[in-house]
């Protein structure tokens, strides 16, 4: 929600069944994972909080952030969030990063720059895919092993199909598909 919380709704009513307060601000970006029952979210100010529905206790993703300092995250919005097969939190923000960390320990152990600003993210099996202002980034794990560039419209939403198609949606209203080699 604009506020930060989690509202959680009646199916059936409509109405709001359950509300977790999480974030201090906007939440931009979420990702459910079902066999944990927990929804990673990331908000306007870089923060992402994983929180276990069933609990509804919240847990503040942690790491180092550039000048050594506990406790940092993405210095500006975060525009999605996915998690790895192996188990990583993935998050990419407009402080043009890519960060990764442990879902057991909700640690960041690694970040990447992405060279431009993010603009989508999608993750399947050992495969992401980050869409920036200009191209499409293609990672396996936390090593990025293509690069996709000069697309011609702006992308607006990702999927990961299978291990060899992804699925691009585009601001010219058309959805584009790559395959992967």
């Amino acid at each position: 929600s604009l506020n930060g919380d989690i509202n959680i709704f009646n199916i059936e009513s409509g109405a709001i069944s359950r509300n977790i307060q999480s974030h201090q601000v906007s939440i931009t970006s979420l990702y459910y994972h079902k066999d944990t029952s927990t929804v990673f979210t990331g908000s306007f100010d870089g923060v992402v909080i994983a929180t276990n529905l069933i609990t509804g206790i919240s847990k503040k993703v942690l790491g180092v952030d550039k000048k050594n300092i506990p406790g940092g995250a993405h210095s500006g919005k975060i525009v999605g969030i996915a998690l790895s097969s192996t188990g990583d939190i993935i998050s990419v923000g407009w402080d043009d990063t890519i960060r990764f960390a442990s879902l057991s320990t909700l640690s960041y152990y690694s970040d990447i720059s992405l060279g431009s600003q993010p603009t989508a993210l999608a993750s399947s099996n050992e495969i992401t895919v980050i869409a920036t202002n200009n191209e499409l980034q293609l990672y396996r794990g936390i090593e990025r092993v293509s690069t996709l560039v000069s697309l011609g419209y702006t992308v607006s939403s990702i999927a990961v199909l299978s291990d060899i198609e992804v699925a691009v949606g585009g601001e010219d209203n058309k959805i584009h598909i790559y395959t992967i080699n």
